[in-house]
């Protein structure tokens, strides 16, 4: 005999844009449509999720029978301690990399983290795949490397494809991983950059410079021209891909410390200042370009 919880009919009222679901979403054969968590992102979303009847567990009710029209997903066996306990719904961002047969190379392509039912699955939506393939020719079992950042840590796991589901968006169940990599980031995250900007000064000059080192406060210029002073204000242009999409940043920069380096300038930089403050829409920006190469790499 096995014990079920009673699926209940969701009142389509319950289902709010932009509110967190608080019950999993379960179709009418008991398939698991959408974990606790979930946020429904729009109005297209909600109908769509609407349009196919879902329910909820019902608290306390179970039912005991023979059968087993549910798709149970079960944590591995002797698996007990939570190797992803710190995650919630606050991942910045999640790499998938993934080799599917007659591919010569592996992909490696960002996705968004749905949510997680804990020691059962990790929950991320479907990417799409090249060609005419789908995630429904895709056998369960496949497996998969999964890269995530949140706050200052870093995770990688290798895991398997568990299930493919459509509704109600695209998103693909993996098996929840016994082992993961976990790095914390301490104290301000630099990282190496060759990346070419353009200053531009004060007088409506225009400088190349190249952009040897960046983080999320400031950067390092390395240079064969002067173009200011420390305590001078600026702005400096210049490009970043996050998840695949280019984006044009301009920042308003000072100067902090100016130094000589193998025959060349070099400048310590400082994002915003006390009259133009970096603005939260590129300072996002600028975090998100960050996570990403730290997950990378």
């Amino acid at each position: 005999m096995t014990s079920k919880a009673v699926l209940v009919p969701v009142d389509p009222q319950d289902i709010a844009v932009g509110r967190q679901l608080p019950w999993a979403l379960y179709g009418r054969n008991g398939a698991l449509i959408a974990p606790a968590g979930f946020m429904v992102g729009d109005e297209g979303q909600r109908q769509r999720v609407l349009a196919v009847r879902v329910f909820r567990e019902a608290p306390g009710l179970e039912r005991t029978d023979d059968a087993t029209t549910q798709t149970e997903v079960r944590p591995h066996p002797g698996q007990t301690a939570d190797a992803l306990s710190e995650l919630r719904h606050n991942v910045e961002f999640v790499q998938l990399t993934y080799h599917l047969k007659g591919e010569v190379e592996p992909a490696t392509v960002p996705v968004e983290f749905i949510g997680k039912v804990t020691l059962q699955a990790v929950v991320i939506s479907a990417p799409p795949l090249p060609g005419r393939q789908t995630w429904r020719d895709v056998e369960d079992g496949f497996p998969l490397s999964v890269r995530m950042m949140t706050g200052r840590s870093a995770y990688s796991f290798d895991t398997l494809l568990m299930r493919f589901s459509a509704l109600p968006m695209a998103h693909l169940f993996l098996r929840y991983p016994s082992a993961v990599k976990h790095q914390v980031l301490r104290g301000a995250v630099r990282l190496r950059a060759s990346v070419k900007a353009i200053a531009v000064l004060s007088d409506g000059r225009r400088q190349a410079v190249l952009i040897d080192n960046i983080s999320g406060d400031g950067c390092g210029i390395d240079t064969d021209m002067t173009f200011g002073e420390p305590g001078e204000t600026f702005e400096l242009v210049f490009r970043i891909q996050v998840r695949g999409q280019g984006y044009t940043l301009t920042l308003p920069s000072t100067i902090r410390n100016k130094r000589s380096r193998k025959g060349r300038l070099v400048y310590g930089i400082q994002f915003g200042n006390q009259s133009d403050p970096l603005d939260q829409s590129l300072r996002l920006a600028l975090e998100a370009y960050l996570y990403e190469r730290i997950v990378s790499e």
